[in-house]
């Protein structure tokens, strides 16, 4: 749990920034909201889920219409050929811990037991309402070079690409198919 909320928070400095710079993202966050933070409609595409103490804003969602396509580079310690079995553990235990990274937790046990939103995290952006909104996903993996601390051994550097498509075109996902 307190290493995929690791993951989520790295995430979601990141997807806040998004939602701020494309111009799409950032008029339908805007629509959203009004002056006093209260969601205009019901029927509105975006919403934010409660989970826990976390309010989290997904990007890929039924709701939207939309669905995600990943690629992944995955930098190591290990050495070429060592991906599968390794002492980071192996290459579906660790994906599967990035896809769960990825989407919006849906229940609060899946929440490290102290966790608290801190004010930049209001609402807690996400990529997925739901991981089974990824249709594909390529993982290439490289070797991570550089100097490296002993504590640093088990460590990976991820790049992920993520092509947003619609599966049905609607007035507010125009603008959504996108690679982020």
């Amino acid at each position: 749990r307190q290493r995929k909320h690791a993951i989520r928070k790295q995430l979601h400095a990141q997807l806040a920034e998004m939602w701020a710079s494309y111009p799409h993202l950032n008029a339908l966050f805007s629509r959203f909201k009004n002056p006093d933070g209260h969601p205009y409609s019901d029927n509105h595409p975006i919403y934010e889920s409660n989970v826990g103490q976390f309010s989290f804003l997904p990007l890929v969602t039924d709701r939207l219409a939309s669905i995600c396509e990943l690629d992944i580079l995955f930098l190591r310690r290990e050495p070429i050929g060592n991906m599968v079995f390794n002492r980071g553990g192996d290459i579906d235990n660790r994906i599967k811990a990035l896809f769960d990274a990825l989407r919006m937790p849906e229940k609060p046990d899946e929440l490290p037991d102290s966790a608290m939103p801190e004010d930049s995290e209001k609402p807690f952006f996400c990529l997925l309402e739901s991981d089974r909104l990824i249709t594909s996903f390529r993982i290439e993996s490289e070797r991570l070079l550089g100097p490296m601390k002993p504590e640093d051994s088990a460590n990976v550097k991820l790049v992920i690409r993520a092509t947003i498509k619609v599966h049905k075109l609607t007035y507010w996902n125009m603008g959504l198919g996108e690679t982020i």
